[in-house]
């Protein structure tokens, strides 16, 4: 079983987005468990609400199925919401975990005991973590436990930055001499890669100055293992509660434009896959 953790400490960089769709995609090839771990919750909006017979949405979860129970020693039930993929949806308050997190003993690695304990790779090929954009207990407990953690950023240097800020905090609890398992060895043994995310293009289809200017600084760069451009399709997916996946086969994304960036966005969504399956 692999881990892989979306993160940056700077909101907008379509983590969600790239956390969903690489969950779904993984789902093509194993068993999968998707955690929402984002107060936002836009993740768990994709998979929760589902039409009843007279056509209204109709939230599906159960307090059993939040991630939170993790940490409060409460039964955890995974939310299968499709072939090959559960999920753990957010919680409301994310000040009350971590308040409960730090309480604890050794809080840095319950989630990672909690794997242990629960024999959750008996269960899943792949876990998918989408986090927020805030350093706590909640993040150090995920970051700690996975084996990749990606960070997706633009092309503009506050984007950077919080992608930056992300492997800081990674080399940091590698680094912490209270984070040693009983062979001294650190717990936290994360690979960390950057993803391009939502790379714009000009109005000819040609990339824009930035994004030339970011491809070129970062081409020869092996941490940077897949871009993915902005097109509607996030928008539009976003807005029905969707994936792209789930939406590719309509009518109006039937050009061939939209046939290349399908084909492009696949190929980077396979590029992910293999770097975490090599982690």
């Amino acid at each position: 079983m692999k881990i892989a953790t979306l993160t940056s400490l700077k909101g907008g960089v379509a983590k969600t987005a790239i956390g969903v769709t690489e969950a779904t995609y993984l789902s093509f090839f194993g068993r999968v468990l998707f955690i929402d771990a984002n107060p936002q919750k836009d993740a768990s909006r994709k998979f929760i609400y589902k039409k009843d017979e007279d056509g209204n949405l109709v939230d599906i979860s159960s307090p059993e199925n939040c991630f939170e129970n993790i940490f409060f020693g409460k039964p955890v039930v995974p939310l299968n919401v499709k072939e090959n993929l559960d999920i753990l949806i957010a919680t409301e308050d994310f000040q009350k975990v971590n308040k409960v997190i730090k309480d604890k003993r050794n809080h840095s690695i319950l989630f990672h005991k909690w794997l242990r304990r629960q024999k959750i790779k008996e269960h899943y090929d792949y876990i998918v973590i989408d986090t927020h954009n805030t350093k706590d207990a909640i993040l150090e407990n995920f970051f700690i436990a996975s084996d990749l953690l990606i960070a997706p950023t633009g092309a503009n240097e506050d984007e950077m930055a919080g992608a930056t800020d992300a492997y800081k905090l990674c080399e940091k609890l590698k680094n912490d001499p209270d984070l040693l398992n009983d062979s001294d060895e650190p717990y936290c043994k994360a690979k960390f890669v950057f993803v391009g995310s939502r790379l714009k293009n000009g109005s000819d289809g040609g990339a824009t100055k930035q994004t030339k200017q970011f491809l070129q600084a970062t081409k020869d760069n092996p941490l940077f293992i897949a871009n993915i451009y902005h097109r509607n399709i996030f928008e539009d997916a976003t807005e029905e509660n969707a994936t792209i996946f789930d939406i590719a086969n309509r009518s109006k994304y039937s050009d061939a434009s939209y046939k290349e960036y399908f084909k492009r966005t696949q190929e980077a969504l396979e590029a992910i896959k293999q770097a975490i399956d090599e982690a």
